[in-house]
């Protein structure tokens, strides 16, 4: 008895495998080439994926690069014409820009604060434990608090002095002494690396010139009398500095009695 497919000699009631042999033959020829296939496809889609990040990066970079002179050009303009500056952002009619120029003036401070906190827990070895949750609670009451709260009471004595005015105007006038107050940390931190004398002299006489700046800022942006304008500027620095020195007190008295009893316990210890 013969198999009719393959003519192979078979014994009385035995199948042949020829055909099971030879399914199992296509299956393991196409396994090389459908693995090959799927390992293609998955280099191409990971080639593809990769580019697609890559093209990602490259255009947020670019965004965050146009962000940075678009905002870099605000400043030099601020520092350039900061009255012309003031009548064209109150015309705007937002505090977008404004508040823009308080969040850096606000990060920039906190960087600052941080870097000292943390050179004069070096300084002392370590036996200094900076209560870092009040240090930036702080850090932000007296820049992003102070800010918002002065420009809402120039608004609110600027109407009680009979001028007319708007919130978002007042806020341009504290953005642009924002503008001041950042350039003035930065140049002073970059001059103190050389020589803290000079960057003592610079930082007094820049801070001579920012209140007159954000007086005639505040001028260009109320339109009231000439005379009251005078007494609602000063009214209203007046009550915010009174009002976040009191809250600074209350909040920071303990932070630095804890600081300064952790110092004089670690240096009486050293004895």
């Amino acid at each position: 008895m013969y198999c009719t497919r393959c003519g192979r000699k078979l014994e009385e009631g035995e199948v042949c495998t020829c055909t099971q042999d030879q399914k199992n033959k296509k299956v393991q020829e196409k396994a090389p080439t459908q693995s090959s296939n799927e390992n293609q496809k998955a280099v191409e889609t990971a080639q593809e994926q990769s580019s697609k990040q890559a093209e990602w990066l490259q255009e947020s970079g670019t965004q965050a690069l146009k962000c940075i002179k678009e905002f870099l050009g605000k400043v030099l303009q601020i520092l350039k014409k900061p009255v012309s500056e003031t009548e064209r952002l109150a015309a705007e009619n937002t505090k977008t820009t404004s508040m823009q120029f308080i969040l850096v003036k606000a990060a920039i401070v906190l960087i600052l604060v941080l870097v000292t906190t943390a050179g004069i827990r070096k300084e002392y070895g370590g036996m200094i434990e900076v209560p870092y949750a009040s240090v930036l609670i702080l850090t932000l009451l007296t820049t992003i608090g102070y800010d918002c709260m002065e420009a809402h009471f120039m608004n609110f004595f600027g109407r009680a002095f009979g001028g007319i005015t708007s919130v978002n105007n007042m806020y341009c006038v504290v953005g642009v002494r924002a503008v001041f107050d950042f350039v003035l940390m930065v140049v002073t931190a970059i001059l103190s690396v050389f020589s803290d004398s000079l960057a003592v002299c610079v930082y007094l006489g820049i801070m001579m010139l920012i209140p007159f700046v954000q007086f005639a800022s505040f001028r260009a942006a109320i339109n009231a009398d000439e005379n009251k304008k005078v007494y609602a500027f000063f009214v209203s620095k007046l009550c915010s500095i009174l009002i976040i020195g009191i809250l600074v007190y209350l909040i920071g008295k303990d932070t630095v009695n804890d600081m300064m009893s952790t110092l004089s316990s670690g240096f009486y210890s050293a004895f």
